[in-house]
């Protein structure tokens, strides 16, 4: 696909020519437009800007600037313009089992021992750390419905035996997580909330149409469902 781009100038001589024009009072039209190539996809933008000087009401001067970004330089950049989309949710169950019971088959799903909250997470221990040790990290792979999955990985960056147990996210989002666990009559109150945000170009790009909170209690409420039946058995 190519396009018709008017003949470009150097960024340096762009700048030197608004300088050199400071007679200038305002705007009066911008137009984009772009070309790529398909070989190589390198992208040329051209803008043609319009400006009016005081002393002259009729006179308008156009000028040109056309820069070539490579598709790396970008996609590069894209990401850094989109603005990450924050997700604050929380998700509960009463577990049928006392506190240090539910904290430690937790922990016996991060190590990989059980698969309690497959096929809808998937955890993957890394063999540097002890699961049971703080510091210890865990490769996490959330398969939702519809698809589009998230890869991160969970840092265990603080233990309190039957009580707590907090992450630190990075990947695909970047954030906190936590386990809190009381007991009640016997029963664990097990609650966890995902504090992150999006760390994904094309996650961030689509959040105004997908509700990646109600996504992530979808998935969490059947692992936590299929955590209680594991007791229950």
């Amino acid at each position: 696909m190519d396009a018709h781009l008017s003949a470009p100038v150097a960024k340096d001589d762009f700048q030197r020519r608004l300088v050199d024009f400071a007679g200038l009072t305002h705007c009066v039209g911008v137009a984009a437009s772009w070309a790529h190539s398909r070989k190589d996809f390198v992208v040329r933008l051209t803008v043609h800007i319009r400006y009016r000087k005081r002393d002259s009401a009729n006179k308008e001067i156009e000028l040109s600037f056309e820069p070539t970004l490579t598709r790396k330089k970008l996609f590069c950049r894209i990401e850094q313009l989109i603005i990450m989309t924050r997700i604050d949710v929380t998700d509960e169950a009463v577990i049928d089992a006392p506190p240090r019971a539910v904290y430690r088959a937790i922990l016996n799903e991060y190590a990989g021992a059980t698969q309690l909250f497959m096929p809808y997470i998937k955890f993957e221990p890394r063999e540097n750390t002890p699961i049971k040790n703080e510091g210890a990290v865990i490769d996490v792979t959330v398969y939702p419905a519809g698809g589009m999955n998230a890869r991160f990985a969970a840092r265990l960056t603080k233990l309190v035996e039957a009580r707590l147990i907090e992450e630190e996210v990075s990947g695909d989002f970047v954030g906190t997580g936590t386990w809190t666990l009381e007991p009640t009559e016997g029963k664990t109150r097990l609650r966890f909330r995902f504090n992150v945000k999006t760390n994904k170009a094309s996650m961030s790009l689509l959040s105004p149409f997908v509700n990646y909170e109600k996504r992530h209690s979808d998935v969490m409420q059947k692992g936590l469902k299929a955590c209680n039946n594991y007791f229950c058995k």
